[in-house]
């Protein structure tokens, strides 16, 4: 993501479909407020607890039934500016006014997960 200098300004920066926040803590370190959103509760839970510092583990599927366990446990600079929500990106409109904008969207993997993309 390229940004341009601005003259003070706070920067917004919205991170659709941000799993258990990784992207959403990079977002952080250039921008002073990052809404991070994700469908599955689960994801956003393990978030809010890595924002904490928590120590994190969860299973990473290498082939077939072979996974990798990983462990996350990131006390992360910044951590504050975020806000991390379970949302449904089809419908942005019932979690935030119609006039929130923002300096900065990431959508990581997510059009290729939604049903009706056009939506």
């Amino acid at each position: 993501m390229v940004l341009k200098k601005t003259s003070g300004k706070e920067l917004q920066a919205l991170d659709l479909g941000c799993a258990v926040g990784g992207s959403s803590f990079e977002l952080a370190k250039q921008f002073q407020h990052v809404d991070a959103i994700d469908y599955s509760h689960q994801f956003i839970n393990a978030a809010k607890r890595i924002q904490k510092g928590e120590q994190v583990s969860f299973k990473i599927p290498l082939e077939a039934n072979v996974f990798q366990t990983v462990m996350v446990q990131q006390p992360q600079e910044n951590a504050d500016r975020i806000r991390f929500m379970q949302g449904d990106a089809t419908q942005l409109d019932r979690v935030f006014p119609q006039d929130e904008k923002y300096d900065g969207i990431l959508l990581s993997n997510l059009l290729c997960r939604l049903a009706d993309p056009y939506r």
